[in-house]
């Protein structure tokens, strides 16, 4: 074809670490997606793509095109001085996968290139027809710091007061920082009318030294990582009292409730002594 003046289709991606494609991300929970995609285009085709990683584990994820693909690929991590730290290349599929643990944050690259098979002249086959589209995946540690984060857990959630409630909060810092820790606050819910309904939310924060009120609510050293709601029922008994007799007089109880005469019926929670 390219006899008959077709040209070549024009190579998407360097070859090269120098002028490799920088992948785009994004972040969450503290990791970082990159992802890219490309076509080797020749058997001497080499895709460089490039991204930033923090220390910890590193995956590459390399596919062919879903539909009738043919690149059988090979993928290889390096850093940022050209050293190979990892390479796969599957013996009996076409996509490639690998997961390395890098101990310095910094620049690194994955190359994609399309690869033979064994002997060609039995079941194997050159890399002649090893070409096709692909699309990359790589998941790293973020280079961006975390706020920490804590686990909260609360037993029992519910049940007849007086409750007891365990509370527990571990801290989970990636960066391990010994200035960081866990403050549980207590606060009692109300209703939309503004009363108090006897329960009441856990709230669980980190935040720097310095700020003990923990006023910076949405700031990089604040992070609410959790709420329990615990709900206390109580039981309650009707007294009432009644006067019999040709006297006169008012009966009030303590606590406050009953003013009979006119009200000799009042709710008490279990336990009250009147």
């Amino acid at each position: 074809m390219q006899n008959s003046g077709l040209p070549l289709r024009t190579d998407d991606h360097a070859n090269s670490a120098t002028g490799a494609t920088s992948m785009p991300s994004s972040t969450a929970g503290g990791v970082t997606t990159f992802s890219g995609s490309g076509v080797i285009e020749r058997p001497t085709d080499t895709d460089f793509f490039s991204f930033t990683a923090g220390s910890g584990s590193v995956t590459v994820n390399v596919s062919p095109a879903p539909r009738g693909p043919k690149l059988d690929i090979q993928a290889t991590l390096r850093n940022s001085a050209g050293t190979i730290l990892a390479s796969s290349n599957p013996t009996e599929s076409l996509p490639a996968a690998q997961t390395f643990s890098v101990t310095t944050a910094g620049t690194y690259y994955v190359s994609v290139d399309g690869i033979g098979k064994g002997d060609p002249l039995t079941t194997g086959y050159t890399d002649y027809g090893s070409v096709g589209q692909y699309v990359v995946s790589v998941t790293s540690q973020s280079t961006v710091s975390q706020p920490p984060t804590a686990v909260l857990s609360a037993t029992p959630t519910s049940g007849t007061a007086p409750l007891t409630v365990n509370f527990s909060a571990a801290r989970l810092d990636r960066r391990r920082r010994p200035d960081r820790f866990v403050r549980l606050e207590f606060r009692r819910r109300r209703q939309p009318d503004r009363r108090h309904d006897g329960a009441a939310h856990l709230f669980v924060g980190g935040h720097l030294p310095g700020e003990p009120d923990g006023h910076r609510q949405h700031g990089p050293d604040r992070h609410q990582v959790g709420e329990h709601l615990v709900t206390a029922t109580t039981t309650t008994y009707a007294l009432t009292v009644g006067k019999s007799g040709t006297g006169g007089g008012t009966v009030t109880s303590s606590p406050a409730g009953i003013n009979c005469g006119a009200d000799c019926t009042e709710n008490y929670t279990s336990g009250t002594s009147a």
